[in-house]
């Protein structure tokens, strides 16, 4: 009778701890954006047009040094 009762006693500890160890377990969530995702590409056409700049730059510096090359 004794260990009976000992047990009816602790079985709600037990559970409420299980309970509380339940409830603090973190939760992920994988939720996909409401607006599609943008990606700025202006930067690679500065680089691509700085690096035309450069080039016709050159070659009007060699057209220059020597006119009849083209």
């Amino acid at each position: 009778m004794r260990q009976i009762a000992k047990i009816l006693w602790i079985a709600p500890g037990i559970i409420a701890v299980g309970f509380i160890a339940a409830a603090c377990t973190p939760t992920v969530q994988i939720v996909a954006p409401d607006k599609p995702i943008e990606i700025n590409l202006n930067i690679n056409m500065k680089i691509e047009q700085n690096v035309r700049v450069r080039v016709e730059r050159e070659l009007d510096r060699a057209n220059q040094a020597n006119p009849g090359i083209f």
